[in-house]
Order: C-alpha cells, then structure tokens, then sequence
C-alpha cells in the first residue's frame, strides 16, 4: 500500500467523520406540536393585563419523565405551540397536559385546578411528524 491510498483512506475517514459527527451532536428526534385550547368550542377568556393560560406538557414516560414543557400562546388566545428549551420540539411520548386559566395571575385558576399539575386528565402522545392536539376542556372531564 502506498502514501497515496493512505493519505485518501484517511480522507475519506474524515469526510465520513464530519457527516456523521453533527448528527451525533444533534441528540434525540423531537417533533413539532401545536394545537388549540378552547372549553366548549370557545375561547378562554383573561384579562389582557392581569391574566394569563398556561399551557403544559408534563412528561409520563421514560425517558421524557421529568420534562416539563411550557406551550407558547398565539394572540387569538386559544391556538399554542410547544417550542421546547431548545426551540426544536419535543421528544416522543406519553404528556400530561396541565391547562390552567388565572384572571388575576396568579391566585385565581378559573378552571379550580381541574386540569391542574398531576390532576389533569388530558393525556398526549406526540409522536413521529407534526403533532396538533385539539383541546375541548369540556370533552375532557
């Protein structure tokens, strides 16, 4: 073997390197999740300067457990998305999802923490793809 497939060996090793490295940076797949809140097909209703929605997504399964997730809310005051630390989404998996409705915030959850941390029955799974969740309050007693 000489220099000349040595030096084009390692070359390509690199090339190879450099392709594979990034995705090794990157971590774990996450996915793009918006949707929509409403209690009866309407919109809930705060006070622009003192109240507030909070939407969360709180993890269930390993490895997502202990990710606690806030949803980003759209001006219309119902649609959210879930941008993640990160800005890239979340992981696949089973999530809690915490709504509550302060007017003012944050004494007052309009909801009575129906739909409170470790109370709500509002379950998602966010899989593979795009992930929207249309959310009716009063479907999900």
């Amino acid at each position: 073997m000489n220099i000349s497939h040595i030096r084009t060996g390692a070359l390509l090793a690199g090339c190879l390197l450099a392709l594979v490295l990034p995705a090794c940076k990157s971590g774990p797949q996450k996915y793009k999740v918006t949707g929509k809140v409403t209690k009866g097909g309407q919109v809930l209703k705060v006070d622009q300067m003192t109240g507030k929605l909070i939407v969360r997504f709180d993890g269930m399964d390993e490895p997502i457990k202990d990710a606690r997730e806030y949803a980003v809310i759209e001006s219309d005051g119902a649609s959210f998305n879930v941008p993640s630390t990160d800005r890239k989404g979340l992981l696949p998996g089973k999530y809690r999802v915490v709504v509550q409705q302060f007017n003012p915030f944050p004494q007052d959850d309009k909801l009575k923490g129906q739909f409170g941390e470790g109370k709500s029955p509002i379950i998602r799974e966010v899989k593979a793809g795009d992930n929207h969740f249309e959310i009716d309050l009063d479907k999900e007693k």
